[in-house]
């Protein structure tokens, strides 16, 4: 969701606890793309943990949705965590179920009006992806004129470790659509 000033969303995920996000009030949101499912375990949040940062308690939903799913899901209902600088201001929220993105949904923060992260970092096992391959590009007449017809012709191949949607091939020239084969 939205910022305060220069606490981006980008900030929760660079390796540095001393930068943050923060939302810009609350219900607040921070999501996360895994770039494909993961089949989840663990969650860990990080505030700064410089004694600076007074002890403060976030409500914080977990939810997820998965690779072409249009609606996020509960993962981990709604619950109070607490950030406390003598734990190094770190929280871990065990979860289960396979998602591509990972939101942080915080309604409540005893230490700001908005949800506050340093550090969002997400466990778990990539789920198998398809991984399609193109190879063997060929064309049936190598001196066309305008009025020939060319038959092009791809060996597609999934190398992947899951089975992969139907899909189309797409031949250019030029930077110009010149067809398209259903693979």
């Amino acid at each position: 969701s939205s910022v305060v000033h220069i606490f981006e969303a980008v900030n929760a995920n660079d390796g540095d606890v001393n930068t943050y996000w923060e939302g810009s009030s609350n219900p607040s949101t921070l999501t996360m793309d895994m770039d494909g499912n993961v089949a989840l375990n663990t969650i860990v949040l990080k505030l700064n943990p410089s004694a600076a940062w007074a002890t403060r308690t976030q409500t914080i939903e977990v939810l997820g949705r998965a690779d072409g799913a249009s609606n996020f899901s509960t993962l981990v209902a709604a619950k109070a965590y607490t950030f406390n600088p003598s734990a190094q201001n770190t929280v871990v929220i065990p979860v289960t179920g396979d998602a591509r993105h990972i939101q942080l949904r915080i309604t409540s923060n005893t230490g700001s009006g908005s949800g506050q992260i340093a550090e969002f970092e997400v466990y778990g096992t990539p789920a198998p992806k398809p991984d399609l391959t193109i190879s063997e590009i060929s064309f049936s007449n190598n001196s066309p004129v305008e009025t020939d017809s060319i038959t092009l012709t791809a060996t597609v191949k999934n190398i992947g470790t899951a089975a992969a949607a139907a899909s189309d091939v797409k031949f250019y020239l030029d930077n110009k659509l010149v067809g398209t084969a259903n693979t």
